[in-house]
């Protein structure tokens, strides 16, 4: 289970909860695609919360290519990715550069469960917050 906190291209913040069969899912993708001669990507949806919103099963998806695996969200713009990293080379939780930035102003959309996985993902990596 991964659960990753981003934005939209606008700062909109979701929450995405990625149990282990999808993510074993994508991976198997992942290899399929690898033994084709040509590039092409798989989309998978994914579960995902609009933290101050509603819940949502196709908002987000998780767009699976030979090289690559991200999260997107179909915006204004057309599909924007949320997540900043490779989705499998993440941690159990994750969050993104854009939400980072913007933890302030998302306080009060949080759960106490987001404001623990928050926490835990700070105290993991302590060094990312020292060098704002």
């Amino acid at each position: 289970m991964k659960t990753v906190f981003g934005c939209g291209a606008f700062g909109e913040p979701y929450r995405v909860d990625i149990n282990d069969d999808t993510l074993y899912e994508a991976r198997v993708a992942q290899q399929y695609l690898n033994k084709l001669p040509w590039d092409g990507e798989f989309r998978i949806p994914a579960f995902s919360k609009r933290l101050g919103g509603v819940w949502s099963w196709d908002s987000i998806e998780i767009v699976v290519g030979k090289n690559f695996s991200m999260l997107c969200v179909d915006g204004p713009e057309g599909r924007e990715n949320i997540l900043d990293v490779d989705l499998f080379s993440t941690d159990t939780v994750h969050l993104s550069k854009s939400f980072e930035f913007e933890i302030p102003e998302f306080l009060f959309t949080l759960t106490p469960r987001d404001m623990d996985l928050i926490e835990l993902w700070k105290a993991r990596n302590p060094n990312i917050l020292e060098n704002k």
